[in-house]
């Protein structure tokens, strides 16, 4: 049985990572894109551990914030490919992927909801 602390711990540890993997970019790149990867796979899997778990509502909610949050970053930040801002590329990516993948838990949770209602 899966302990209900773990996708609690897995967001944590994944935030952490991505966001020194995008502090130290300019002075360790190769190390850094690793550690950005490594750390939004992890909010990517905890994230999807959780919206399983939490009330449909709340995935919902969050699936959108996410999205609203990398709206935000995509038109806040002067993104340079060439530069140290081009770190936030795949930061956005995997919020349009995590973002997706939480509304669809709860659009398919919400379903099935409704289906087990009727029986």
């Amino acid at each position: 049985m899966h302990s209900p602390l773990l996708p609690g711990r897995l967001i944590l540890v994944g935030i952490s990572a991505s966001a020194l993997g995008i502090i130290l970019y300019s002075q360790l790149e190769t190390l850094s894109i690793a550690m950005t990867l490594v750390g939004l796979l992890a909010t990517l899997i905890g994230g999807v551990i959780w919206a399983c778990r939490a009330p449909i509502v709340w995935s919902l909610l969050s699936g959108l914030s996410i999205w609203v949050v990398a709206l935000l970053l995509l038109e806040l930040v002067n993104i340079n490919v060439h530069g140290t801002t081009a770190m936030f590329l795949p930061v956005i990516f995997a919020a349009v992927i995590s973002g997706a993948l939480l509304l669809l838990i709860a659009a398919v949770r919400f379903v099935l909801s409704l289906r087990t209602r009727k029986h």
